[in-house]
């Protein structure tokens, strides 16, 4: 769990120091969702079930394009 401690630590800073409406936050804040997304999706993986090669395509269709910066 440090890694989302990590993250909520770093929004909470960045608030202090940008105030709540900067770009620099809501980048922290959207980091805090993938990293929550992250930790369930690594929980799920190791409690179930190895999946099938169709259903790690399934899984993968719910999955954005990466966006490149």
């Amino acid at each position: 769990m440090s890694k989302l401690h990590q993250a909520n630590g770093r929004v909470g800073r960045l608030r202090q120091q940008f105030g709540p409406d900067a770009p620099e936050v809501a980048a922290a804040q959207t980091e805090v969702r993938v990293v929550r997304v992250e930790l369930a999706i690594r929980d799920l993986l190791t409690t179930a079930p190895a999946p099938t090669p169709e259903q790690v395509e399934r899984l993968r269709r719910l999955l954005p394009p990466a966006v490149t910066r």
